[in-house]
């Protein structure tokens, strides 16, 4: 078992890198952001409001703080995220999309899932959500 676990975290690691790969060129030309922009902007999308705070958002997508902060700043000036004083704690900052940001991620959304549907083309529905149960089960 212990030899199979390694070959299977070697796969998974090496699977990730070529899809995160293959996503990121899907994205980096026509709309020039990363698979991992996209993810933030996602979360800022489908949090509560459309309004969320850098920490919240550390916990969320694949990243470290100082990860999330560098996103968020290259995101920002670009025009894509706006931050702003957080009204609950005046401490803090909250993050929203621009006008500019929605329609890119619209955009960037559509061509992230046609490059989605091209790596998973040789599964059926029901292996894609078997991977996605399994994933979710180690994650």
């Amino acid at each position: 078992m212990e030899e199979t676990a390694l070959e299977a975290l070697v796969a998974l690691v090496g699977g990730a890198a070529r899809a995160a790969r293959t996503v990121d060129a899907a994205l980096g030309g026509p709309h020039a952001v990363s698979l991992v922009e996209l993810g933030l902007l996602r979360a800022v999308e489908e949090s509560p409001g459309q309004r969320v705070r850098p920490v919240e958002l550390v916990r969320w997508v694949a990243l470290t703080p100082s990860g999330v902060t560098r996103g968020i700043d290259r995101l920002a000036r670009r025009g894509l995220l706006r931050v702003d004083v957080d009204e609950t704690d005046r401490r803090g900052v909250a993050v929203s999309l621009t006008a500019a940001g929605r329609r890119l991620f619209t955009d960037a959304r559509a061509s992230a899932s046609s490059a989605a549907q091209r790596l998973f083309r040789r599964l059926s529905l029901g292996q894609t959500r078997q991977l996605i149960r399994l994933l979710e089960e180690i994650g």
